[in-house]
């Protein structure tokens, strides 16, 4: 009987750790799910439809917009939202975009919806390729002032600060500022960098000091500010986890800054406007969770699908 007893303890503990799940496994599931398939068809409809409106009702000699900057935008405002499926299926369309101009970027949009996702071994393995793919581009210092370009640098710095390599985030932030009029960045990651090299005091002080300054405006002496109390009451024994607190305490609204610091024109800010409209039309206008609704096929399924 006492044998029986710990044969099927002995089973059970089997059976327990076959059902554990593989962050490989667990992606797996997901990109095979009739939720992601919903959403991308969602998704690519109603940017088609967006893309192709906007584009009629603005003046032909302003600014145009296309499926990759729409998707592009539209990612990033989903990890604003702290939405990380939603982020890695645009990630997803946009990489099946034809003539992807800037293929880095949903790379970077993966590795951040990855960690939103809890997926950080992906997270961080993707970024280690990414990493070694960028330092095989050798002398790529970019000059362009597309906005496409600027999406990847904004990305890059997010991708770097929760990573936790301020190299890459420092390197994004002095290019992105030397393009635009965004002076803030190289500061704020400068001093990210020197509480992680193990100087969080010294931190502390300069970010308190521009959160002062005259040169910044209100709200990004606010971040500021927040900055230097994350670090300052982070746990500096493990160094890594200060970028980590750093962007979960600002990191979307300080993204959201810099988006509309790059959509400065008033054609950037209305296409930036339409973009903003679609995460309603494609989730229904739900919250924490999205019904989609794609167009019914024979072989589609349930109409409404939801994305927890």
């Amino acid at each position: 009987m006492i044998i029986r007893s710990v044969v099927l303890t002995l089973v059970g503990l089997l059976l327990v750790g076959c059902g554990t799940k593989t962050e490989e496994e667990e992606l797996a599931e997901f990109k095979s799910s009739l939720r992601y398939k919903a959403y991308w068809l969602a998704s690519d409809k109603a940017v088609d439809v967006a893309v192709a409106a906007y584009n009629q009702q603005v003046d032909p000699n302003s600014m145009q917009m296309d499926t990759e900057m729409a998707h592009s935008l539209l990612g990033v405002l989903w990890f604003m939202q702290q939405k990380g499926k939603f982020c890695y299926i645009e990630a997803d369309v946009l990489d099946d975009v034809e003539g992807l101009e800037y293929p880095m970027l949903p790379r970077c949009l993966r590795i951040l919806a990855l960690y939103n996702m809890g997926l950080e071994q992906l997270s961080a393995s993707q970024y280690q390729t990414l990493k070694e793919d960028l330092a095989a581009e050798e002398g790529t210092t970019p000059e362009e002032v597309e906005l496409e370009h600027k999406l990847l640098l904004s990305a890059l710095i997010l991708v770097g600060l929760q990573q936790g390599d301020l190299g890459i985030a420092q390197f994004a932030a002095e290019t992105l500022e030397a393009t635009t009029q965004i002076d803030y960045l190289g500061p704020l990651v400068g001093a990210v960098a020197k509480a992680q090299g193990g100087h969080p005091i010294e931190a502390c002080k300069e970010l308190r000091e521009l959160a002062q300054s005259e040169r910044f405006r209100g709200h990004v002496r606010e971040l500021m500010a927040e900055a230097a109390d994350t670090i300052e009451n982070a746990d500096t024994t493990d160094k890594g986890q200060i970028t980590k607190e750093v962007v979960a305490a600002v990191g979307a609204r300080l993204t959201k800054q810099i988006i509309d610091d790059i959509f400065t024109a008033e054609d950037q800010k209305t296409m930036l406007d339409t973009v903003r409209k679609l995460p309603e039309k494609i989730t229904g206008g739900t919250d924490e969770t999205a019904s989609l609704t794609p167009e019914p096929k024979e072989d589609s399924g349930p109409e409404g699908v939801v994305i927890q």
